[in-house]
């Protein structure tokens, strides 16, 4: 889906001005120049190579309240009911990683740890306080190695079926276009209408391989998850084909503070597919902690 996104200008500090001065529900298109120098986790590439001391960042903010994070998947932002609900209570910031949507990749920049440390100078220079985070798929990894790099910046983790952990041999997204899809979506017909180009689609897929993002399992990462100490909400689809139980078993194994939910009738896009039997725990989760109630009544199975 296209974002309807308001412009805005970037002044000389490298903050956007939005061109309305009230906030909206509706994502608000900014522009920032990161200092990666600034958080002591400098982002490098898998050659070992140093980034550059700026990037300059393209992100959508909403909504009013206490800040949220949102990571996005592997194919770009989509802005979903489930985002749009955020944002009636909260700040949403979603930055557009390098490459994705159109935007250019940044030079020394080729890795999800290197990502991980992106977004801890966004949190540092945009958000300006810890905050709760949620990834989806790809995100999901990225708000990983943010976690375990930055474990000041991160107050509650939410995974949406969270990429990154796949048993050695299985397969994932798959490369044709017709069976991604089919892999993604339980329901297609809930797909707002619109959406992005062909060539978008093909272009944002290739990132995957542009971070290293195409392998199985980050065994780095997964020696490092079980010193998260924040609470962690694990979201999955019981239609899912793109990441397998296996993967959020072995997170849920490996990390001391996580709880693991089951979605009934979504496959890997749960946004899509359930927005309501998402949001649920995870606003419960958000706003009561490791005190929140998994048992919903019948709307697991049947909403209203």
């Amino acid at each position: 889906m296209r974002v309807n996104m308001t412009s805005s200008a970037t002044n000389e500090n490298g903050s956007a001005s939005p061109s309305g001065t009230a906030a909206s529900a509706s994502p608000v298109s900014h522009r920032v120049k990161l200092r990666s120098t600034a958080t002591g986790a400098r982002p490098e590439s898998t050659a070992g190579a140093a980034a550059p001391d700026t990037f300059e960042l393209d992100y959508l903010r909403a909504g009013t309240g206490p800040a949220l994070l949102y990571l996005h998947p592997a194919g770009g932002v989509r802005w979903t009911p489930v985002l749009e609900r955020l944002a009636a209570s909260r700040t949403v910031y979603i930055p557009v990683m390098p490459g994705f949507d159109g935007t250019a990749t940044q030079e020394g920049l080729d890795s999800m740890q290197g990502l991980g440390a992106l977004a801890g100078a966004f949190i540092d220079q945009v958000i300006g306080a810890r905050c709760d985070v949620i990834g989806q798929s790809f995100g999901g990894w990225v708000a990983l190695w943010l976690t375990v790099q930055r474990p000041d910046c991160v107050d509650h983790l939410v995974l949406e079926a969270p990429a990154g952990f796949r048993p050695e041999g299985t397969q994932g997204a798959p490369a044709d276009p017709e069976a991604l899809r089919r892999a993604l979506f339980a329901h297609p017909e809930k797909l707002p209408p619109g959406g992005k180009s062909m060539e978008m689609e093909a272009a944002n897929g290739r990132m995957r391989g542009h971070y290293n993002a195409a392998r199985a399992l980050d065994h780095d990462l997964l020696e490092r998850i079980g010193a998260i100490e924040c609470p962690t909400l694990i979201l999955h689809g019981t239609e899912d084909r793109v990441v397998p139980r296996e993967s959020v078993q072995l997170l849920k194994t490996r990390m001391r503070h996580a709880f693991l939910i089951y979605i009934w009738d979504a496959a890997h896009a749960i946004e899509i597919d359930q927005p309501e039997r998402m949001l649920a725990p995870t606003l419960g989760f958000l706003e009561r902690s490791e005190g929140f109630v998994a048992n919903w009544g019948t709307m697991a199975v049947h909403p209203d």
